[in-house]
């Protein structure tokens, strides 16, 4: 039997919510059967309107009623909208303990007040709605503790949401909508809107400081990062780190639109090999719809972003890894996020990075430099300068950071074969590399 439902979609514009169309779903069992969005004409009117999705829901369109794109059960944008691995499970369980159906339909509208991005959802144009089935009393952010999200997050990854006590529930269900595979939630910290990030089940190196470690020298490496802290509780237990990100959705109080590239480039949701797509596609989105004050900046971002993703043999450097954001102009690239060091998989991107696919080499990054608006010497130079910055200052940040003496070493391995490696098959890498230490 299907279910119909809708809704109308808000933005947030000029400090508060505004009806920018209406969402309609039908779906029968796992199956989407139909999705049709249509804005609303007082919205196209806005001089400060900013389309939901450049690719599929550009407001060129009007306000005709548009079905999603063919081989997409729903406009990439809305997905977007949707919690991934960790968050559907959260939501998941809350929904067999109400013996409630869970729909594509929730996993959309079910999010807290501060959810990530600029979207809300209602059943009425007067405004959100914040207590769809799915969100069971939803708390503030601001009441959140960290270490009762610690609690909680670690506590239904033993034993499961059932025989939770209510505060942990609430909790998880709070900070359910951001996205990713591991456990987190959002957050306020030193009265900034966050996202709390923590071990998970399973971890065999310490994820948290890893993670804060690589993001640290980032920005030391002149990359586009967030704000990051680490915040350690001690009760005895040893790895209760929780890593801090601040959120880049939000300038003050004022939410910001984002999409991931994945909607950007309209990438496939289906099975998607590794290599079907590239920096080059991202690339292409920003010549067509970034914002034109910044888009060389943003390019040459992306280029440093590729070199450093090889830098620390980061591997899951997929299209949800790299998000755009309106800045009332055009869509800029966010800056970085999620990227550790890949321990055990091959040295491969998952993006293609030139002529040899996804593979981690300097020569193949430095391959196709034209298409991020760079002459080769140019990209040469910030390869060494990347280079440089990275041999010069990446045991001393993560020692900083107080990664494990067991995870340092696994690194210096890892950076080290990394290295080696380069020298031997790769002509650009003798050339911009150091010799190996013995």
């Amino acid at each position: 039997m299907s279910t119909e439902n809708g809704a109308y979609v808000f933005v947030w514009r000029s400090g508060g919510f505004v009806p920018a169309g209406v969402l309609y779903m039908v779906e029968e069992g796992e199956e989407v059967l139909q999705c049709r969005f249509q804005y609303e004409p007082d919205y196209l009117r806005r001089k400060d309107a900013v389309p939901l999705d450049p690719m599929s829901l550009p407001l060129s369109v009007g306000d005709a009623i548009l079905d999603s794109p063919t081989g997409f059960r729903i406009f990439p944008s809305f997905l977007d909208q949707m919690p991934d691995a960790w968050g559907q499970r959260v939501l998941g369980a809350v929904a067999a303990e109400k013996n409630i159906p869970l729909t594509y339909f929730d996993l959309i509208v079910s999010g807290a007040k501060d959810r990530i991005g600029a979207l809300a959802y209602g059943d009425t144009p007067d405004g959100p709605r914040w207590d769809y089935p799915l969100q069971p009393g939803f708390m503030e952010i601001a009441e959140l503790d960290l270490e009762t999200l610690l609690e909680a997050a670690e506590r239904f990854q033993a034993q499961g949401f059932h025989d939770l006590p209510r505060i942990c529930k609430e909790y998880l269900a709070t900070g359910s909508s951001v996205g990713g595979a591991r456990p987190k939630s959002l957050c306020m910290h030193r009265g900034r809107h966050a996202v709390a990030k923590f071990k998970a089940a399973g971890d065999d190196f310490n994820v948290c400081r890893v993670e804060y470690a690589t993001m640290r020298l980032a920005g030391a490496l002149g990359l586009r990062v967030p704000e990051v802290s680490l915040v350690s509780l001690d009760n005895g237990q040893s790895n209760r780190d929780i890593f801090i990100v601040e959120r880049f959705d939000r300038s003050g109080n004022d939410r910001v639109h984002i999409i991931s590239a994945a909607t950007a480039i309209r990438a496939s949701t289906g099975l998607v090999k590794l290599g079907t797509y590239s920096y080059q596609d991202i690339v292409q989105a920003l010549n067509v719809h970034g914002s034109p004050s910044h888009l060389q900046a943003d390019r040459m971002e992306l280029f440093r972003r590729m070199v450093f993703n090889m830098l620390v043999a980061n591997e899951d450097d997929h299209l949800r890894n790299h998000s755009f954001l309106h800045d009332g102009t055009g869509w800029r690239l966010s800056p970085l996020y999620d990227v550790v060091p890949g321990f055990h998989g091959p040295r491969h991107l998952y993006l293609s990075a030139g002529t040899q696919g996804g593979l981690m080499s300097l020569s193949n990054a430095l391959s196709k430099c034209e298409a991020f608006g760079l002459y080769r010497k140019q990209a040469k130079d910030i390869v060494g300068e990347l280079v440089a910055g990275f041999m010069d200052s990446w045991e001393n940040i993560f020692l900083e950071s107080g990664v494990p003496p067991a995870d340092m070493s696994q690194l210096r391995r890892l950076f080290d074969c990394a290295r080696l490696a380069d020298r031997e098959t790769d002509p650009e890498a003798r050339e911009l590399l150091p010799r190996q230490r013995n």
